[in-house]
């Protein structure tokens, strides 16, 4: 039986790597959050709000990064419903167009209405990885 809430992950990272925004807004709750951590320095942003917010962030990562390709490594899930990500991203960028593979990196996704609420972008491991059960 399939989870859900790694469903609407596994959709969210596949609307990313299209670079697709309506299709990662349909995914994502009205009043949803984004905090980009360390990935701010190259975005601009630390907190993108709403679906404007991100149709800002997928534009943003366009301009940055055109050729984006997010992967998700593996997904745990938290006792209190969150999901916990560890990905990783190849991109070319589009200064210079030199190839960049990022290190690892970790989310913790929460969900309202099964909609994504809230992701907080994180170094790997995130918070609780260890405890949390394979998803």
């Amino acid at each position: 039986m399939s989870d859900w809430r790694v469903d609407l992950c596994r959709a969210s990272y596949a609307a990313f790597d299209r670079l697709d925004p309506e299709a990662a807004v349909a995914l994502h709750d009205p009043d949803c959050e984004w905090e980009t951590g360390a990935a701010s320095a190259a975005l601009g942003e630390t907190v993108y709000r709403g679906h404007e917010g991100v149709r800002a962030l997928m534009s943003a990562l366009g301009e940055v990064f055109p050729d984006w390709h997010p992967e998700i490594q593996e997904l745990r899930a938290r006792d209190d419903g969150a999901v916990l990500v560890h990905s990783r991203v190849r991109a070319t960028s589009g200064h210079g167009g030199m190839e960049v593979e990022f290190p690892a990196m970790g989310q913790v996704i929460e969900f309202r209405a099964r909609k994504i609420l809230r992701v907080t972008q994180t170094t790997f491991p995130p918070p609780g990885w260890e405890a949390a059960a394979q998803a």
